[in-house]
């Protein structure tokens, strides 16, 4: 019984697979589903395990490039993402991502693979033909840009694809916004992506997967949680997912995150059902090294397992934005201070004349804001 049902599910697995990358091609056999499904997987840890709206509280390369390029702006230092995970039947998805902020701009760069090899060919009968592989692949270049409260990001893809001996190829456009109420911990955010000429292997072009996804998110300013909720919705199918998720910090070096994918009433089946949880965490090794993972059940009454998804973040250069440390001290200490700039490079007297002026800042070399008041 256990072989069969394994069996069973092995094909399952194999026919899911297969449909994936058979909306890539023109021999699908439902005429309204778009092609290139695998614009829209994941390929972040911290994005699955908070859902779609994640578009609105974006702020790591993998996700904003992935969900929403105007999150690229919540980025403050430069860091490189790698991602992977072994899919559904020995499939696999790989991707690296970057960020750089660039005075008030930032730029990302993603790369993005997903494949399988020897996959069990099938005839019109269902019987066994020979094995063929299929792979894409995906190349990022993003940007975005803060204006006051809002950010605007845009991300040009190049799509490339083949399932057995057909190829094709073609460029999409994403586009995000984010914007940040003040002082009240609510974020909103919004993105169209998968825009546009479609895909075309032999004499039939079909669409690509157009997707419009909105969200809100909310962070409470006395205890470490924050709110996420979001709608992702495929337009040429009519296929929408609503989440709920949540994230909380539980210490300085630890982070758990969960998500709901709420149920739809005639919602269209998908590889992650509605009414699925997805948990994930996020480990602070040190300031500059994160790592990330969730872990979600995939079909009906998770028949066909779970799927594992890893980050591993490094971040470096300088912070942008970065304050320096501020102290005030009393006028009757000015002359305690000149014995000590004599000594630093490049601070002269005349910098603590300056200083003597009431609510005048100068900024030493070792990077100290010092200002003066009356005792």
């Amino acid at each position: 019984m256990g072989e069969r049902w394994e069996s069973t599910r092995q094909y399952i697995g194999t026919c899911v697979i297969t449909g994936l990358f058979l909306c890539l091609s023109p021999i699908q056999s439902w005429a309204k589903a778009p092609a290139g499904a695998s614009l829209n997987l994941s390929r972040d840890a911290k994005l699955d395990s908070l859902g779609p709206g994640f578009v609105a509280v974006a702020d790591n390369s993998g996700g904003s490039i992935h969900l929403n390029p105007a999150g690229l702006s919540n980025i403050k230092q430069a860091e490189i993402s790698a991602f992977h995970s072994s899919y559904l039947l020995d499939s696999r998805m790989t991707a690296l991502h970057m960020a750089h902020p660039i005075g008030k701009f930032t730029l990302g760069l993603g790369y993005f693979s997903f494949g399988v090899d020897d996959l069990d060919g099938r005839n019109a009968d269902g019987g066994k033909t020979n094995p063929f592989s299929a792979r894409d692949q995906i190349a990022s270049l993003s940007i975005a840009r803060p204006i006051r409260s809002t950010s605007l990001g845009v991300t040009i893809k190049m799509f490339q694809s083949h399932l057995a001996d057909l190829k094709a190829a073609t460029q999409a456009l994403d586009v995000g916004l984010l914007h940040n109420i003040r002082r009240s911990g609510l974020s909103l955010g919004a993105s169209l992506r998968n825009i546009g000429p479609g895909i075309q292997y032999t004499d039939t072009k079909e669409p690509l997967p157009l997707t419009l996804a909105l969200g809100t998110g909310y962070r409470f300013s006395r205890i470490p949680i924050g709110l996420v909720m979001g709608a992702s919705r495929i337009m040429a199918t009519g296929k929408t997912d609503f989440s709920v998720g949540v994230q909380t910090t539980v210490s300085d070096l630890l982070s758990l995150r969960g998500m709901y994918l709420l149920p739809v009433a005639g919602a269209i089946p998908s590889l992650q059902t509605s009414g699925s949880l997805v948990g994930g965490f996020g480990l602070k090794i040190s300031n500059n090294y994160h790592f990330d993972g969730s872990i979600a059940t995939m079909g009906a009454n998770a028949d066909l397992g779970m799927v594992a998804k890893f980050n591993f973040t490094v971040k470096f250069g300088a912070i942008r934005n970065a304050r320096p440390d501020r102290r005030i001290i009393t006028r009757s200490r000015v002359n305690t201070l000149e014995p000590t700039a004599q000594k630093l490079p490049n601070t002269t007297t005349q910098n603590l004349e300056d200083l003597k002026t009431e609510g005048t800042w100068v900024l030493i070399p070792q990077g100290t804001m010092v200002g003066f008041r009356d005792e």
